[in-house]
């Protein structure tokens, strides 16, 4: 049988919790009322106690979708690359190929390179298959790269994670970090960087990707 109705009321020092429930019941179910009763108690204490679990890991100790998020302060960057709006499906191609681009141009400009390389995820709408992505390198900020364009994201506080594993699991940490953000009345501010370590996203066996990942909010 559906629920009736479950409404939450703000309740100092907690909250509240009402339940109503309406049956159609025959007569011979009548007959074990209590018994459907007791069911309903039962399931509802199930759930009440994995919504305590829920909202203990979110609050207490900041585990989302199984990732922990955490926050930290980050100064100026400088990234030598390109950017492009690309189909969803070829970000890590499109990424790989401009990567080894950019590596190549430092490699003859004699530009050593502060940090990995980083994808950086600009307006990104489910409704469509593409992506708006910047790939690229660190480079200190005095420097110019020849033959690349320059992306510099301004210091401030991120939130951060760790994903280990492909696409689908690099998506679910920026979902689980966009729901953190939710959560505390925080405004994600684009791009979300993607830092991979042992230049993850070139290697061709997704289940050993670690990536990193930053996104900045007000």
């Amino acid at each position: 049988m559906p629920w009736g109705r479950i409404q939450v009321k703000n309740a100092l020092p907690g909250t509240l919790i009402e339940m109503t429930r309406t049956r159609h019941c025959s007569y011979f179910s009548r007959m074990w009322k209590w018994i459907l009763s007791w069911q309903d108690s039962s399931l509802l204490k199930k759930n009440l106690a994995e919504l305590e679990t829920l909202v203990r890991q979110r609050a207490d100790q900041h585990i989302y979708y199984g990732f922990i998020i955490s926050e930290t302060g980050l100064s100026p960057g400088t990234f030598a690359g390109y950017r492009a709006t690309v189909h969803k499906k070829d970000v890590f191609r499109y990424f790989s190929l401009q990567i080894q681009n950019v590596y190549s141009l430092c490699q003859k400009q004699g530009i050593l390179s502060p940090g990995r390389a980083c994808l950086l995820r600009y307006a990104e709408s489910v409704d469509t298959d593409s992506s708006e992505v910047f790939a690229g390198l660190p480079i200190p900020d005095y420097l110019q790269l020849a033959g690349t364009q320059r992306v510099k994201l301004p210091a401030g506080t991120f939130a951060t994670t760790i994903a280990e594993g492909g696409e689908p699991q690099i998506e679910k940490a920026r979902l689980a970090i966009r729901k953190y953000l939710a959560d505390r009345n925080l405004t994600l501010k684009m791009p979300v960087v993607e830092e991979y370590i042992h230049e993850s996203a070139a290697n061709s066996d997704p289940s050993l990707w670690k990536t990193k990942i930053y996104a900045a909010y007000k």
